[in-house]
This record gives C-alpha cells, structure tokens and sequence, in this order.
C-alpha cells in the first residue's frame, strides 16, 4: 500500500465509514426510540381507558344506587315497612337481572342490614362479612359528605375485586321526613368476575383482559397493567391485558425497508469510496511519473527544480545547498558495445547505488541520460560536501554482474553550492554542469567545485 493510499484511507475513508457506520446506528436507535416511545404512549392510553372503564362502571352503580333510594315506594318497602317480596320482586334479582348487580343490601344506621341478596339469592350474611377491604370506611365517608351523598369504591369479596356504592334511601315526594343524620343505605356492588371482564375486554378494545393477582403475573413480557387498590390500602390486585404495540409493529412493516436502504446506502458509500481511491491511486501514480523518472524511479529534473525553489516544499534548504552533478564515466561504451538493454539495466543499479550513498537528508535525481543530481541540503559544508562526492564516485565505480557479464562506470562530479535558498536555481545547475564539464575534459573520477570569485565570474576548483 502507497503512501497516499495510506493516507487517503486514514484521512478520507477512515471518517466516511465512521460517519456512515454512525447514521446507521443513529437511524436505527431514532426508530427504536420512535417505536419504544409509540408503544409507549398506546400503552399510557390504554391504561387510562382501562381506568376510564372502571370509573365508568362505578359511576353506573352510584347513579344506579341513587336511582332505586330516591324512590318513595322503596322507602317504605325497605325502611319503614320491610316488605321481603316487595324487595325480591324489585331490588335483588331484578338489578341483577337488568343491569349485572350482583350484590343488593340495605344498611341500616346501626350499621346492621335489613336486607341482604347475593347473586340473586337472600343471604343470611352481613355485607361486612362478604365485602372486605375498606366497607365502613366507605360508609363513614358517605355519612360525613351529606345527608344525601353517594360514594363508591373498590372492595374484595372473596379475594376478588368488587366494585361498590352507596346511597341513602329517602323520600321523594316527602323530602323532610326522617333524620337526615341516621338514614338507611342501600348498597349495590357488582363483582369483577370472568364474565365482567370479557363484557369490558370486547368493549373497550383490551385484548386478554383478566384478573392478575401479583405483580410479577400482571409484568409478563408483552403485558400491561393498571393495579385496583382496595379502600383502605391494604389488598390490590391488577387488571392485565395484551398490551397494544403499535412501534414494533410500525419496526415490523419498516424497518426491512429501511434496512435495505442503509445497506445500499453502505453499498454505495463503499462503491464510491473505492472508487475514490482508485483515482487518488491514479493522481498518485501521475503525479509520481510527472515528477519521477520512470527507469530508474528516483525523481527527475522537474522535481528538482521544484523542491529547489520553495522552501515550502523542502524546508531543509533554507540555509542554502549543495548542488552534485553527476555524469556516468564509460555508460555509452558499454550502451553501445551490450544494447539498450544493458545499459538500462547499468542505469538502474546505477541510480539505487546512488541513492544509497546520498548523506542524511539529501536526495537522489535522474537529470536525463546518464546525467544525476545528488542535493545535500543544509549551510554548505566543503569537506563535507567533497567527501560525499568523493562517496558517490566511489560506489558507482564498483563493478556491476549483470546477468553474467561483468562490467564497469565510473563517475565524474561537479559541485554549485547555494548559500540560501532564494538562490537562482537553474543558475545554480549551469555552475554544477560547469564544474561537471571542467572535470571531464581535466580528469575523470574527480570532484570538481564551481566558486565565485569576486574579481572575476567564476572559477573552478578541484
């Protein structure tokens, strides 16, 4: 993997799919929470009209209640003369009967009844023996609200909820008669049985109502829930059901569409993606035969001139340079005596030679032909600057098998040296091709110096 590539996958890729992989995530925690908060808010409902449903029944029984004790006839029938027929022909089986009363009794200020039916049949039971949970409690608060207030409840019967009311019996047509104070009640309660919560499941939409007598039963997974408590706090149990789930079902019809699009969006994320660093890759490849020689692989004279005059792009050179021009000795003898291709073959091992022995920080170029450049940035150094020519003539002077057949080059080196980087840069490369052209025609193999001279252009100096 290149370079660029590296990067490109660090600095664009890298970032795309994270963004990518994070829409994902928040696209699918958004519908999680729009489909928690949907279910939710159906389930609030339902519990509101499981409740509704509840304070609809009683609100039934106490109007119910009112009814039948603001009626002369049952006053005198169940208060000033009992009438047992009168009782069973109109209160017991027949609210039982017309409208589900399960439970018809009439209290009397002792708090002992005179009348008692349960499911339609006389009981010799006092109500405070069947109704548990808060039955003189409802009672008192009856009697402390006003002499004609109606209360109701919630109360157990044998471990099942019951719902109850309560009412005075006075007269209609004789208002006044009687203590206010000290009145009888007549007291209807209907239970909450199998057959009242399938009236109420099919009424009001609760599908699987029923009785859960703990906690645990009425949390099952899929469940909702109100708790009934009874008066006086002490006994409870919760009306359940299947709760309505309208997220996961919007989750089960939309989310495989939704799915599908950010899996094709992933898909088309990555398709665009490679084909991004395809072309990056391409730009790289470009880039690199627009400022490298495509032989040898070292860059070549546009790159030079390039790096040389910014120091933007090479900041190395800012106090100046060394500038070696290197010229191969016996390359077109052996081009000429061993073809083309051996001679490219000499270029290669030529050019990783040369960049081997390049010092710290400088840099190796193909300037064409069998002509190199060697930049050793920094304050010029001479010594320095001599012994890495002298390195250089010494390695690409080394014999070289290629493919069996050994031959032989030497090197020639002419030096510029730049003492800041604003130097003329294509100046500077006359004066090392100068000193380069000295050495060739005086003796090969050498190091040759170009130095200014202030009483005259120029000089050279081995």
């Amino acid at each position: 993997m290149s370079v660029t590539q590296h990067r490109f996958r660090r600095h664009v890729v890298l970032p795309i799919a994270l963004m990518v992989a994070g829409l994902i995530v928040g696209v699918m925690l958004f519908l999680l929470v729009l489909a928690h908060r949907q279910t939710d808010d159906a389930i609030a409902n339902q519990r509101s009209l499981a409740q509704g449903m509840l304070r609809i029944r009683l609100t039934e029984l106490e109007k119910l209640a009112q009814d039948y004790s603001y009626w002369d006839e049952a006053y005198d029938n169940l208060v000033v003369r009992p009438d047992a027929d009168w009782a069973a022909a109109n209160i017991g089986p027949g609210l039982r009967q017309s409208y589900g009363v399960d439970m018809s009794f009439v209290v009397a200020p002792d708090g002992h009844s005179t009348y008692r039916m349960v499911d339609g049949v006389p009981s010799d039971l006092e109500p405070s023996r069947i109704l548990k949970g808060g039955l003189e409690q409802l009672l008192a608060d009856r009697a402390q609200s006003g002499p004609d207030a109606v209360r109701s409840g919630l109360l157990v019967a044998d471990g099942a909820p019951v719902l109850v009311s309560v009412a005075p019996l006075r007269l209609f047509t004789r208002p006044d008669e009687g203590d206010p104070a000290f009145r009888h009640v007549l007291l209807l309660a209907d239970r909450v049985d199998d057959a009242q919560i399938a009236h109420f499941s099919e009424i009001y939409r609760l599908p699987g109502l029923r009785i859960a007598t703990t906690t645990e039963q009425a949390g099952q997974a899929g469940q909702a829930s109100i708790e009934m408590r009874t008066l006086d706090g002490k006994a409870s149990a919760h009306l359940a059901w299947i709760g309505d789930d309208p997220g996961g079902k919007m989750l089960r019809d939309i989310l495989p569409l939704v799915l599908a699009v950010l899996v094709a969006f992933a898909m088309f994320s990555i398709m665009v993606l490679r084909q991004a660093e395809r072309s990056a890759h391409k730009l790289e490849i470009s880039e690199r035969r627009a400022s490298h020689d495509g032989l040898t692989g070292l860059r070549n004279r546009s790159a030079l001139l390039d790096q040389l005059e910014s120091v933007k792009a090479w900041p190395a050179i800012r106090d100046g340079y060394a500038l070696l021009y290197v010229d191969l000795d016996g390359f077109k003898l052996i081009n000429d005596t061993h073809g083309h291709g051996m001679g490219d073959d000499v270029l290669r091992v030529a050019a990783r030679r040369l960049e081997a022995a390049v010092p710290p920080g400088g840099r190796a170029y193909r300037l064409g032909g069998d002509e190199f450049a060697v930049i050793v940035p920094g304050s010029p150094n001479l010594a320095e600057v001599r012994a890495a020519g002298l390195k250089v003539i010494e390695v690409l002077s080394a014999r070289m098998d290629l493919a069996g057949v050994e031959v032989q080059i030497g090197a020639t080196v002419g030096v510029a040296l730049a003492t800041s980087a604003g130097a003329d840069v294509l100046e500077t490369l006359r004066n090392a091709d100068q000193a380069l052209y000295v050495g060739k025609r005086s003796m090969k193999g050498t190091v040759r110096f170009h130095v200014e001279v202030a009483d005259r252009p120029s000089s050279l100096v081995s």
